[in-house]
């Protein structure tokens, strides 16, 4: 569990980094603030949905004290992901840069 915390916080911190700082910057500001908020909303959407499935499926069960650890792993790797796919579909179909 350790391990997957020391890997998966510094890779959620490497993906905000490129995520925020490989947006395009000869379009409309503004359209990519609003994109890369509502990317973060979804993303902590997921998150929440999946924390609340989780304890209702973990309630009855023995191990029921582990969901919040269980919640904040796969948390981190949704944000990764979710960040990951984002990022791609902005720079290479929604937002294209023209010149590359």
């Amino acid at each position: 569990m350790i391990l997957a915390y020391l890997i998966l916080i510094p890779l959620l911190i490497f993906s905000l980094w490129v995520f925020f700082k490989s947006s395009s910057k000869q379009i409309n500001s503004n359209k990519i603030k609003i994109y890369n908020f509502g990317t973060i909303a979804v993303a902590i959407l997921l998150c929440v949905s999946y924390a609340f499935k989780l304890r209702a499926s973990m309630i009855n069960g023995s191990d029921f004290g582990w969901w919040p650890v269980l919640t904040f792993i796969f948390s981190l790797v949704i944000i990764i992901g979710t960040i990951f796919l984002s990022g791609i579909l902005r720079n290479f179909f929604f937002f294209k840069n023209k010149n590359r």
